[in-house]
């Protein structure tokens, strides 16, 4: 009986209890929406007969104020009871204040009732009960109510405001245990707020401590601060946050596992410590009888500020998985105990709002993240340092959370707004920067440089009391990734198995690694054979030896009849079990037999596969431009296609190609574009070391290093660093690229790039490709790849090479002549080429190159002659300049033949310009011709306009042919928003062949047909 007594008297004394009267409310606001706050129970570690005060506050409002019986260790609580009750509105349309929701907890406080040692917080309203042990509070995330969730249920621990006395310390399991639910209720008018609350992510940045600092930690002497950007609802997208008041590490801090503090609250209780100790004017007796000293004073407010805010989620980690990009000595600092370390373990967290997630994503890209530490000292000296985080790992699909250590560097404007595209985040120290110790001057003047620009910058990073820099350790935390993680499907084992089966049972090929040839090698050998047959000029072509020379670097008709049992033995060689055929030679003949449809399998579906996808018009015009010489026309369309496709590097790549035939300024300005876009690119490392060589050879070093690392099987760019090298006088290492490269050839792992050097490609170019066959020397192949890419200095020593190695032939002095030419220097190429023609006779491209140097130099006779000599060429650009040297019969099949292999609107206006030619070969205005050639040349206009819509010469042949009124207003205006539309010229009788897209295409048919 006694016990049942006592069981009825445990469950009434947590259920009749006095309730304090809440405060007055407010009317309801309208479309609004409200957090309920329902405490459920309070549970002490013993039986108490006192009254409690519980009060709730969250973003500088009280939400429930209520008087409460905390339940024993033994009483039992009913579920669904509610204790007290509080609510609070806020509106959901207000974007500015639902973003500051994310940096303040909901703050719950306890504290045994009429307690007379106790202080009001006048920003919540909370009385901190000094004496220790009475007063517990503990701060709950509520963030999730506001973005997706319903109802959050808690269960935890209340710590004491003031840290007990080691000899009464408890244990975790004896402290408060508080039981509560936190719900929000919706208001169905604020649907849209809420989807785009639903939207939002959210950012936390925690700075966990500094090591090494440039001298001890010393509260009376500096105040230290830190200071980052975070995301923000307002129009510069950006806000400063401080994280103030660091302090000194505790005896046993460990980085590795800390719980970080709310530092906008840590913040607030700092400020009102400071105020408090200010006004607060206490006697010499009032101190006797407290028996407090104002250190003490100040202690123990410190410490209350600090349990006040703290947060109970951990950062467990370890050293190894701390991003460490500078290669600091983490463990010779963060395992070491210091009086160099100053702790915050602190956070401030945003709210990310609409496209806010989207500018963090593009920051991230271009700029590095800045942080700053500050030393404030008394006497206005201290220390101003400065870091920048890079970020990029958070954008990678499933990444939302790095921990970093990161150095720290000198504070300087300059450099903050080059790297972080900002001013600095709080004012740096006015008076100069106190200098580092003279132990560790000492130190750091014994360590070995190699260069005068490598002891600067090791000087300038110097920022740590051991010569080392300073660093920051921090957390960079995300709800949820930028960009979602790329999960495979699951495939289950039974799958796995049935398609292991079928796979066993069909007989697979096998690639062949040791000899022979595999069958990729085959089906490049046809595709090769394809492109050069459907290119091959069929008119004044009937020669075999010339049919012979122009593909002697590709498999032709001829070398595939004639290789065919080879290729077919190789291929039985890779594919089947020669031991079971080999017994005698009618199954080795018959098994060779089987092995021709085999190849003609690969070659039919090599010759049938899919097209590549097609080229943009406005990135294949530009091409065509480019590889014509019209460089001013081509930069206008690379502008144009540049500006729809921002983030394409290989556009900003191509137009600086373009403008280093014409500004080296702005080439440099359109490389550093593409680069900065897209750092990785094989073509872009190359051309912009190439550009860096040529002024400051020291800073292209970066970017040959960068081909080393990340293009290991790429031959090409390991010579052309070689050559680097070897101009910088670096002879043993250039000696050593080129070993290794020829190694990686050897075992057959190189990898090339996959850019061809053809019409309408990236690389094409104006000049004819002279042949580049396999017993050359390879640096002839880097040569012309450095001159399409116009790096001029690097190529002249490749060549250099070359001549060492082979000796002279054609090739040698085409692109040495070549190479004059591209920097101006015509009569150099011009001499060089001649020497080659004397030494080896007519050669095509020896011709062409010939030609294009005379006409540089106005000597257009001389053009046609050597055009004449050169026989027909297969490319554009000199077929086209080179059709006023030929007889009219002849020029319009020549024509037609390049408009079937490399269409382009500059072949499609010399048809037209064809059209429109008399049979004396004199030129026809459009008031003469006759009607069909009108129509012919109407048509080839049209045609050109669908490769290139800003063809202003088309445009302006329309408008002198086209009847209609209406069609000629319009092709004029057309022809002069493209430019090339002058009164003068309306009835073209000054345009010629020649004449067709760009003003720089110099007219050599009225020099001929009315010479001077």
């Amino acid at each position: 009986m006694k016990h049942a007594k006592k069981e009825k008297t445990r469950k009434s004394s947590s259920h009749s209890l006095p309730k304090m009267e809440s405060p007055s409310q407010n009317q309801v606001p309208v479309n609004m929406d409200n957090i309920f706050v329902s405490i459920h129970s309070v549970r002490l570690n013993q039986n108490t007969k006192v009254l409690y005060k519980i009060q709730a506050s969250f973003s500088e409002q009280v939400v429930l104020n209520a008087c409460i019986r905390p339940a024993g260790p033994k009483d039992i609580v009913v579920d669904g009871t509610n204790i007290a009750f509080g609510e609070f509105y806020y509106d959901p349309s207000d974007y500015a204040k639902m973003h500051s929701f994310a940096n303040v907890p909901l703050i719950v406080q306890i504290q045994p009732f009429g307690s007379a040692s106790a202080q009001t917080d006048s920003n919540y309203n909370i009385q901190i009960d000094t004496t220790e042990g009475h007063v517990s509070c503990c701060n709950l995330d509520i963030l999730p109510l506001f973005i997706d969730q319903e109802k959050l249920c808690i269960r935890t621990r209340m710590q004491p405001m003031v840290k007990p006395s080691p000899k009464n310390q408890k244990s975790w399991c004896t402290l408060p245990l508080i039981t509560l639910e936190v719900s929000v209720n919706r208001h169905p008018e604020n649907r849209m707020h809420h989807e785009v609350l639903k939207l939002a992510n959210h950012m936390r940045v925690t700075v966990l401590a500094a090591y090494n600092m440039p001298e001890a930690h010393d509260d009376d002497k500096f105040t230290y601060t830190a200071a980052t950007n975070m995301p923000a609802h307002n129009d510069t997208k950006i806000e400063t946050v401080t994280f103030g008041h660091g302090y000194k590490a505790p005896a046993r801090f460990n980085v590795t596992s800390v719980c970080p503090s709310w530092e906008s609250l840590r913040s607030i209780e700092q400020q009102l410590t400071e105020q408090q100790l200010t006004e607060q004017q206490l006697t010499e007796q009032q101190l006797n009888e407290q028996q407090l000293t104002e250190q003490q004073l100040t202690e123990q407010d410190e410490k209350v500020a600090d349990i006040f805010t703290v947060a109970n989620e951990k950062i467990p980690c370890a050293i190894e998985v701390i991003a460490n990009e500078d290669e600091i000595e983490l463990d010779k600092y963060v395992n070491v105990p210091s009086e160099y370390t100053t702790v915050w373990a602190s956070f401030h967290r945003c709210l990310m709002l609409g496209d806010a997630s989207q500018w963090v994503t593009d920051y991230i890209r271009d700029h590095s993240w800045p942080l700053e530490v500050h030393m404030y000292g008394s006497d206005s000296t201290g220390y101003s340092f400065m870091s920048f985080l890079s970020l990029f790992q958070l954008l990678y699909p499933g990444e939302d959370t790095m921990l970093l250590a990161v150095p720290l560097l000198h504070a300087d404007p300059a450099l903050m707004l080059e790297r972080s595209h900002c001013e600095p985040l709080l004012p740096p120290n006015q008076t100069q920067l106190l200098a580092p110790p003279e132990q560790s001057r000492q130190e750091f003047s014994k360590l070995t440089v190699q260069s005068a620009t490598s002891a600067a910058s090791a000087t300038s990073s110097a920022t740590g009391r051991d010569g080392s820099p300073a660093f920051v350790i921090l957390q960079v935390k995300l709800a949820r990734p930028l960009r979602p993680a790329a999960v495979p499907p699951h495939v289950p084992d039974e799958e796995l198995m049935q398609m292991l089966s079928e796979l066993e049972q069909n007989k697979a090929p096998r690639e062949c690694t040791g000899r022979g040839q595999r069958d990729r090698d085959w089906a490049d050998t046809v595709r090769l054979g394809l492109q050069a047959i459907r290119r091959l000029p069929y008119y004044g072509m009937t020669e075999f030896c010339t049919f012979n020379r122009q593909l002697a670097e590709t498999r032709t008709r001829v070398e595939l009849m004639t290789s065919f049992w080879q290729d077919a033995a190789t291929f039985v060689n890779n594919n089947y079990r020669l031991k079971d055929y080999i017994y005698s030679e009618c199954q080795f003949e018959e098994l060779l037999m089987l092995a021709h449809p085999s190849l003609l399998k690969v070659a039919i579906a090599t010759l049938t596969e899919p097209a590549a996808p097609p080229l943009h018009p406005l990135l294949r015009a530009a091409r065509h431009a480019r590889q014509m010489q019209d460089v001013p026309h081509a930069a206008d369309l690379y502008m144009l296609y540049a500006y729809s496709k921002k983030r394409h590097a290989g556009v900003w790549r191509e137009l600086a190609t373009a403008l280093k035939d014409c500004n080296r300024d702005w080439a440099w300005v359109c490389m550093t574009k593409s680069i900065f876009i897209y750092p990785r690119s094989a073509l872009s490392l190359l051309s912009m070391g190439g550009m860096a060589f040529e002024s400051h050879s020291d800073e292209a070093e970066p970017f040959f290093q960068a081909i080393l690392s990340m293009y290991p099987f790429w031959t090409t760019g390991w010579f052309a660093v070689s050559a680097y090298y070897r101009a910088m006088e670096l002879f043993t290492l250039a000696d050593m690229i080129e070993v290794l490269a020829k190694r990686t050839e050897k075992d057959g792992l190189t990898d090339p790039i996959g850019a061809t050097r053809t019409w309408e490609s990236e690389l094409g170019d104006w000049w004819d490709p002279p042949p580049l066959l396999p017993s050359m020397s390879r640096f002839y192949d880097i040569a012309d790849l450095l001159l399409r890419l116009r790096v001029i200095k690097l190529a002249d020593i490749c060549l250099a090479r070359a001549l060492l190695e082979s000796g002279v032939c054609p090739v040698y002095f085409h692109q040495l002549a070549l190479s004059c030419r591209l920097q101006g220097r015509t009569e150099d190429a011009l001499c060089h080429v001649r020497r080659g023609i004397r030494e080896f006779g007519d050669v095509s491209y020896l011709r062409t190159l010939e030609a294009d140097c005379l006409l540089a130099m106005n000597d257009f006779e001389g053009a046609m002659v050597s055009y004449d000599k050169a026989g027909t060429s297969m490319h554009s650009y000199s077929l086209l300049t080179s059709l006023p040297s030929l007889e009219s019969h002849r020029a319009r099949p020549l024509i037609v033949d390049l408009l079937r292999r490399t269409p382009s609107a500059y072949a499609w206006l010399a048809l037209a310009d064809d059209w429109l030619q008399r049979e004396d070969n004199t030129y026809s205005p459009p008031a003469q011709a006759s009607v069909p050639a009108v129509a012919c040349a109407v048509a080839c206009a049209v045609r050109a306009l669908a490769l290139d819509r800003r063809a202003g010469r088309a445009w302006a042949l329309l408008a002198s042919l086209v009847q209609p009124r209406a069609r000629r207003e319009y092709c004029r205006a057309m022809a002069h928003t493209c430019g090339y539309w002058t009164e003068e010229s309306a009835n073209a009788s000054e345009e010629s062949l020649s004449y067709l897209l760009g003003k720089n295409f110099v007219c050599k048919c009225r020099q001929q047909l009315d010479p001077v």
